[in-house]
């Protein structure tokens, strides 16, 4: 989703500013999240505090930013580790987290984007192992939790000159989306848009053979388990969409781009038969399986047995 430079917006000079800031302050207020202004020490911040300080922030100059805590959430995209990767991971996130109206950042860089999670208790992204893979692999940051942290983000209407990607969307309330669904689109985005960066049309549907294989024993784990939701792992569905993501990305609208699509459901019919391993080193690996339980499994069938399901092992001697 590329953004729209601040000359470009339907407004002039000095106005687009003030109307920025005035959406910001309206996604404050419609959102939960605290106000901060500079000079302020975050940490110490209260609900009360940020509501007196909202009013005269819609008018001023300095910089106004938004602070995460409870049920409010940012996913804020980092150039690092691979910059080259920043688009490809950026397009990712809205096709496999849509919907999200808050999407802001430097023109054509959209490097925020912010929810309303649904959740059984405050959203607390240091509770989610996964949440340091995904910043050290994809540069994806994954901001809230306490007051007392006092994590918070620019906001557009200040003199960094960022916008919003969508003034219109940008004025409604923030996008629900609940806790599950949030770190399975995350993880998703992240896990294909690395992918994409070394597939080629020759290799795409030996990917996604591979891709069967792997997530059609990450399923059958997961369901093995008293409480299968405990584990990560797709369903049938929300794998083909992976791969039809992944597809979409190195091949689309060709025959190679088919014919990849056709080898992973083959795959998954035959639950992962023969299909070709998707290397245990791979970024991907870490965002599409729950480490170690599925990992062993995966270099013990390598090395000595074929997977059948659950329960089933064919020794390869």
């Amino acid at each position: 989703m590329g953004l729209r430079a601040v000359d470009d917006l339907p407004y002039a000079g000095a106005d687009v500013r003030s109307v920025q800031r005035a959406v910001s302050v309206g996604f404050i207020r419609q959102s939960g999240a605290l106000a901060v202004v500079e000079g302020m020490e975050p940490r110490l911040n209260t609900p009360a505090r940020a509501a007196q300080i909202l009013g005269d922030a819609e008018y001023a100059d300095s910089p106004l930013a938004a602070q995460w805590h409870d049920t409010v959430v940012c996913v804020r995209l980092t150039p690092e580790p691979r910059p080259e990767r920043f688009d490809t991971i950026a397009a990712a996130l809205d096709r496999f987290l849509p919907g999200c109206r808050h999407v802001w950042g430097k023109p054509d860089h959209p490097q925020h984007r912010a929810w309303q999670v649904r959740s059984e208790s405050p959203f607390d992204p240091d509770l989610e192992p996964v949440a340091a893979s995904l910043q050290d692999l994809a540069g994806i940051q994954v901001l809230g939790g306490p007051v007392t942290r006092g994590i918070h983000s620019p906001l557009p209407g200040g003199p960094e000159e960022l916008v919003w990607a969508d003034l219109q969307a940008a004025r409604g309330n923030p996008a629900v989306i609940d806790e599950a669904s949030l770190w399975r689109g995350l993880r998703t985005a992240a896990a294909v848009a690395l992918l994409a960066g070394r597939t080629t049309p020759k290799t795409l549907a030996r990917t996604a053979e591979a891709l069967a294989g792997l997530l059609w024993r990450a399923r059958a784990v997961a369901d093995t388990l008293p409480d299968p939701s405990a584990a990560f792992a797709l369903t049938a569905g929300q794998a083909r969409d992976a791969v039809a993501g992944l597809v979409d990305m190195v091949a689309p609208e060709t025959c190679e781009g088919d014919d990849a699509l056709g080898a992973f459901d083959r795959a998954w019919e035959r639950k992962g038969r023969d299909a070709p391993e998707l290397d245990v080193s791979d970024d991907a690996y870490a965002l599409l399986t729950d480490g170690p339980d599925i990992a062993a499994m995966e270099e013990f069938t390598r090395r000595f047995a074929i997977w059948q399901g659950p329960g089933v092992i064919v020794d390869l001697d």
